[in-house]
């Protein structure tokens, strides 16, 4: 049986997409680097060489390896020694995991407008702290400061991503963002 080229990168996508979050249990802040690569990778790879599915089938799919990443991200994230950063990191999962789980069961695509992807960041914030800035503590009124700091964007780009343009957003990042790049 012979594969076409969509199907081949969809299965190379797939493989990246897998192997690249283990990475993030023994280098966190390198792994999650890798980890993010991959989930800009496959925008890329699937452009170049498009399987022959569903937009709605890829966005699971996307959503999926989402969270599969953020996953081992948590699991980092509970080693580290600061009790406010890991409850923290910890509530900021379980708040995306959440609206997740409603994407999945029901197919509302905006509810990742209400359920921010803010741990991502929080998450390559906390990786830097822990370690290059051991002796840096959070207090209450600094973690409010840096969630504004590392969420407002991340509200704006879940907005867009999945709100304004779902389905489209590539596109209009690459058109309003990348125009020098992709012309």
């Amino acid at each position: 049986m012979e594969l076409n080229a969509g199907f081949t990168a969809l299965i190379a996508v797939s493989a990246i997409r897998f192997t690249l979050p283990i990475t993030i249990l023994k280098w966190p802040l390198g792994g999650f680097l890798l980890a993010i690569l991959g989930d800009i990778s496959d925008v890329m790879i699937l452009q170049k060489w498009p399987p022959d599915i569903d937009p709605l089938y890829y966005h699971r799919f996307d959503k999926f390896f989402d969270t599969y990443y953020l996953f081992f991200a948590f699991l980092a994230s509970r080693r580290w020694p600061d009790r406010l950063v890991k409850k923290t990191a910890a509530w900021l999962f379980a708040w995306r995991f959440a609206g997740f789980a409603i994407y999945e069961a029901t197919g509302f695509q905006a509810v990742f407008a209400l359920a921010p992807n803010i741990f991502e960041n929080f998450y390559a914030f906390g990786a830097v702290v822990h370690k290059w800035f051991q002796n840096y503590r959070l207090t209450t009124r600094r973690l409010v400061l840096w969630l504004l700091i590392l969420g407002l964007p991340k509200v704006f780009q879940e907005y867009i991503m999945q709100y304004r343009y779902p389905g489209s957003a590539w596109p209009f990042f690459r058109d309003n963002l990348f125009r020098g790049i992709y012309r």
